[in-house]
Formats: structure tokens, sequence, C-alpha cells
């Protein structure tokens, strides 16, 4: 289960990056849209990463 976390976040991050690389080519208001999009995928991801770290303190 830990490492389904662990890959999840992961997958999250990269998502979060090809969506910085997409901000680069397109407009100021998709980019803001996007912005607030990868602002909550980021927020997501370090609730997940945090999740997951208590989770396997609790274990150990």
């Amino acid at each position: 289960m830990a490492y389904f976390f662990v890959f999840w976040s992961w997958c999250v991050q990269i998502g979060s990056v090809n969506l910085t690389l997409e901000n680069n080519k397109k407009g100021c208001d998709e980019m803001k849209t996007k912005g607030r999009l990868k602002k909550g995928i980021w927020i997501l991801s370090s609730v997940a990463t945090l999740s997951l770290v208590v989770a396997w303190m609790k274990q150990h």
C-alpha cells in the first residue's frame, strides 16, 4: 500500500512539471487557471506524501 502512495505522488509531481511546461507555451488566462490547478495538485501530493510518512512512522 505504501508503495502505491509513493508511486502516486511521484506521478502527480511529474504531471505538475508537465503542466508547468505547457504553461510556458500558452496565454496568460490559461496560465492562471492551470496555475490554480497545479497548486491544488501540489497541495494534494504534499498531503499524500505527509500521510504516507505518518503511516510509515506508525508501522515502525
